[in-house]
């Protein structure tokens, strides 16, 4: 009897319940006010969600752009720098330039690192001076438009020390400049030269 009782009542109290918000909405939909509210709210309504269906799609394809840019980013830097020589001088702040010191890089790999697009690593032969060694670098590559720039900020090179350069790569050609810290040394200069494709006539390692 009393789950009986309880029962009328729920359903007594969503009847009134019913016939109230229906009595409101007829005279709510006489009110000269109340439509134009309606209206600006729909409309609120439909921009809210237009805007943000807009901004999924909008991020969607700012992402692929992002991924398609990096793919002909990472296949241009290929293009330009892997199995080449860079075959050039560099200078010295504060020395003659009338007998330049040259320097040559045999430039074997280079690999964007997946989990951040601005870093690559490039494995090369480098002999300036007395220094040959071969080794993988870790370095930061920025692009302006679609020429890509070398971009090192006291980055230790094992066996060499810790240097500092900036070196644009374009049209064949390679130009920087360069800083060197270490062993009580603080010295830098420019470097530059061409990019030559490794045959067995440049390349020194053979």
């Amino acid at each position: 009897m009393k789950a009986t009782w309880t029962t009328f009542n729920v359903f007594n109290t969503l009847y009134f319940g019913l016939r109230r918000m229906n009595t409101f909405a007829t005279k709510s939909l006489r009110s000269p006010v109340f439509l134009p509210r309606l209206t600006r709210l729909f409309g609120l309504i439909v921009c809210v969600w237009m805007a943000s269906s807009g901004a999924t799609k909008l991020s969607s394809v700012i992402a692929e752009d992002a991924l398609a840019t990096q793919d002909k980013r990472t296949q241009l830097l290929k293009d330009i720098l892997q199995d080449t020589t860079l075959i050039g001088h560099f200078t010295v702040d504060g020395k003659s330039t009338k007998e330049l010191s040259e320097e040559r890089y045999v430039i074997k790999k280079v690999e964007p690192i997946e989990d951040d697009p601005k870093l690559w690593t490039i494995e090369s032969r480098i002999q300036y001076n007395a220094n040959d060694l071969t080794l993988p670098l870790v370095l930061r590559i920025e692009w302006a438009d679609k020429t890509p720039v070398i971009v090192m900020d006291r980055v230790l090179v094992p066996g060499l020390g810790t240097f500092s350069a900036r070196v644009v790569f374009s049209d064949g050609k390679y130009a920087g400049t360069w800083g060197h810290d270490g062993d009580g040394l603080n010295i830098g200069g420019h470097l530059f030269g061409r990019i030559e494709k490794t045959t067995e006539k440049n390349d020194t390692s053979r």
